[in-house]
C-alpha cells in the first residue's frame, strides 16, 4: 500500500517538473518574441504634406483638364492651394481666351458654309400654316374624333404621332387609340402642340414620326378633315427636324451657348485677378 502511494507521488512530481519545463519554454519564447518586436518598432515621425513640395506649374498642368468650378474649388483645400490658384490665374484666363477664340472661328465657319436661310424660312412658313389650320378646328371637330371608338387606320396613325410628341419616352402600348383619347380630351392640347419645342424631339420619336411620309394628303382628306390639320402639322415638324438647316441651327445654338458661358467665366476670372 505504501509502495503504491510512493510511486504515485513520484509520478506526480515527474509530471509537475515536465509542466514547469514547458511553462519555462513558453515564457522564454514569449520573451524572445517580445524583444524582437520591440527591436522592429520604430517611432514614425509626423508625416509631411507632400503637396507643399509640388510646384504651382505642375498643379496648373493638372488643373487645365478640369472645369472652372472644380478649378476654383481646389482653392478651398488649403491656403497653399488658394495661393496656387491666384498665382496661376493668368494662365487659366489665357486658356479660356484661346478656347473662346476657337469657338468663335468655328461658329463663323459654320454660318459661312450654311447660308440656306430661304429654305429654312420656307419650312417655318409651312409650320405656321399648319398651326393656323389647327386654330380653325372647332370643338365639334374634336368631339367627332373623340366619338370614334374604332377610327379609320389613317386617323389612328396620324393621331398616334400627335401623342408621341407629348411622350418622349413612349412605349409601343402608347401608340393606340385609347392613349390618344387621353391626350385629345385635354382642352389645352392643341395650344400645347403649337408651343412644341422641336429641339426636344429625340431620335426615337423622330423615327416613328417619319412614317408620316408614307401617308398622303389625299388619304387623310378622304376620311377626316379635322385629322388633315394634324397631318399638316406633323409633316411640317418632321421636315424641319430632318432638315440640314435645322441641324446647323442646333449646332449654332450650342456654340453660342458655349461662347456665352466662356465669356462669363472669363469676366469672372478677370475680376478675381484684379
Amino acid at each position: 500500500m505504501l509502495l503504491n502511494l510512493q510511486k504515485e507521488l513520484e509520478l506526480l512530481q515527474t509530471n509537475n517538473q515536465e509542466q514547469n519545463y514547458k511553462l519555462q519554454n513558453i515564457f522564454h519564447n514569449f520573451s524572445i518574441t517580445n524583444n524582437q518586436f520591440k527591436g522592429l518598432y520604430i517611432q514614425i515621425p509626423n508625416p509631411q504634406n507632400l503637396l507643399n513640395k509640388v510646384r504651382p506649374e505642375i498643379f496648373n498642368q493638372i488643373l487645365e483638364f478640369v472645369d472652372l468650378k472644380s478649378y476654383l474649388s481646389f482653392g478651398l483645400v488649403s491656403r497653399r492651394a488658394y495661393q496656387t490658384i491666384i498665382r496661376m490665374m493668368p494662365n487659366r484666363i489665357a486658356q479660356i481666351q484661346q478656347i473662346l477664340m476657337r469657338r468663335k472661328q468655328k461658329l463663323q465657319y459654320l454660318m459661312e458654309q450654311n447660308s440656306e436661310d430661304d429654305l429654312f424660312q420656307d419650312l417655318l412658313q409651312r409650320k405656321q400654316n399648319a398651326e393656323q389650320s389647327l386654330d380653325v378646328l372647332t370643338k365639334r371637330d374634336i368631339n367627332e374624333m373623340k366619338k370614334m371608338s374604332h377610327p379609320p387606320v389613317i386617323v389612328e396613325k396620324v393621331m398616334a404621332m400627335v401623342c408621341i410628341l407629348f411622350i418622349s419616352q413612349f412605349k409601343d402600348e402608347n401608340l393606340n387609340w385609347a392613349s390618344c383619347l387621353k391626350i385629345i380630351e385635354n382642352i389645352q392640347f392643341i395650344q400645347q402642340l403649337k408651343c412644341l419645342d422641336i429641339e426636344n424631339i429625340n431620335d426615337k420619336q423622330l423615327k416613328v414620326l417619319q412614317n408620316v411620309h408614307s401617308i398622303s394628303e389625299q388619304q387623310v382628306q378622304r376620311v377626316s378633315q379635322a385629322c388633315l390639320s394634324f397631318y399638316f402639322f406633323i409633316r411640317a415638324v418632321v421636315e424641319i427636324r430632318e432638315s440640314k438647316i435645322y441641324k446647323v441651327k442646333s449646332q449654332k445654338d450650342l456654340f453660342e451657348k458655349q461662347i456665352k458661358k466662356d465669356q462669363m467665366a472669363l469676366l469672372y476670372l478677370q475680376k478675381m485677378n484684379g
